[in-house]
């Protein structure tokens, strides 16, 4: 038998070894766990927590996870624009149980960020800049519409990253009297390839008391155009399904729910935040059918993923003085049919 001095034998020496492995491996299976798991209220749950408000939540098109703006709070300072301090945040949801998120930092102090499919982010920057992040990347590329001048606002990137579609007001005009013509609160919806190219104006309001005032793609080919209509008494709200690039539209939803209103990509039903300051309402599109899921606590922006599966929702968080990210299965009743 092999041995290294007075009393030490070579399987002394491996037992000794065994035991050290043993323990370190004890250690990191221990530090591993450490991270306790999601908190959650009934079936939703909590993807983060910190003393900041989070807003402007964007699904993935085909993986499970999403990005939001991360608006931080007054102890941790103020940003390079001289507000608040804003992150884009990406949160990972594919455990549930245990979310993961990182900090995007080369779109420090911006917003309205959005996946391109796989290709990258769209985003605004700090100074109001529409720009793209090509995965990987480290800094964001400017993004272009030459011989036009835009200034974009709630872009969103096509879940093909093939284009962009965003809010902005019509382009100077040339002459006094057509610069009378134009209102310049009203928006107008434009898509544009992501790479060079021109960018097209997608159809006026459908009547004059429409305010134009989101836009959002519905798949690779369609689009919903979001439109507010006031009267003395309430807000309705109405969503045109418009077909890129083909430009054939139709009436995809009217409600009268005038606020928080996310639409599912097929139009078969939409979530709102309008019904209870506390609870996610999904109805159908034809109101027959009406499910909540009750959060406890007041509401501030809603999204359905393109699946259809899943709802994020902001809700305030005494606990931290802050508003943070929740996660819940939309309800049985309105979930995707599985077919077999």
């Amino acid at each position: 038998m092999t041995t290294f001095g007075p009393g030490v034998t070579l399987l002394g020496t491996l037992r000794l070894g065994l035991i050290v492995v043993g323990l370190a491996c004890l250690a990191l299976g221990l530090f591993a766990c450490e991270s306790k798991p999601a908190e959650r209220i009934g079936a939703a749950i909590r993807l983060t927590k910190g003393p900041w408000k989070e807003q402007q939540i964007h699904f993935h098109p085909t993986e499970l996870k999403l990005l939001a703006i991360r608006e931080l709070s007054e102890q941790s300072g103020t940003s390079a624009a001289g507000g608040w301090k804003r992150q884009v945040v990406e949160v990972d949801f594919s455990d549930p149980d245990r979310p993961g998120e990182r900090v995007i930092d080369a779109l420090e102090d911006g917003s309205f960020p959005s996946y391109a499919g796989d290709k990258g982010i769209v985003a605004l920057d700090r100074r109001g800049r529409l720009v793209f992040l090509p995965a990987g990347a480290d800094q964001p590329i400017e993004v272009d519409f030459p011989g036009q001048t835009f200034h974009p606002t709630k872009p969103v990137a096509s879940p093909d990253g093939e284009y962009v579609a965003f809010l902005a007001a019509p382009p100077p005009a040339e002459t006094p009297s057509e610069m009378a013509a134009v209102a310049p609160y009203r928006y107008r919806a434009y898509v544009a390839p992501l790479g060079d190219g021109k960018a097209e104006a997608l159809e006026g309001a459908p009547d004059s008391q429409a305010m134009l005032v989101a836009v959002e793609w519905a798949g690779p080919a369609a689009l919903f155009v979001f439109y507010q209509i006031a009267d003395p008494k309430r807000t309705f709200t109405r969503v045109e399904r418009i077909r890129w690039p083909e430009r054939t539209h139709g009436l995809a939803l009217f409600t009268d729910y005038g606020r928080g209103v996310a639409v599912e990509s097929q139009a078969r039903f939409f979530a709102t935040i309008a019904d209870a300051p506390d609870q996610i309402v999904f109805l159908s599109r034809g109101m027959d059918k009406k499910e909540t899921v009750d959060l406890s606590a007041e509401l501030s922006d809603v999204a359905i993923d393109p699946g259809g599966r899943w709802v994020a929702a902001v809700r305030t968080c005494d606990d931290v003085k802050g508003a943070n990210l929740y996660l819940a299965p939309v309800p049985a009743a309105f979930a995707p049919i599985a077919f077999r």
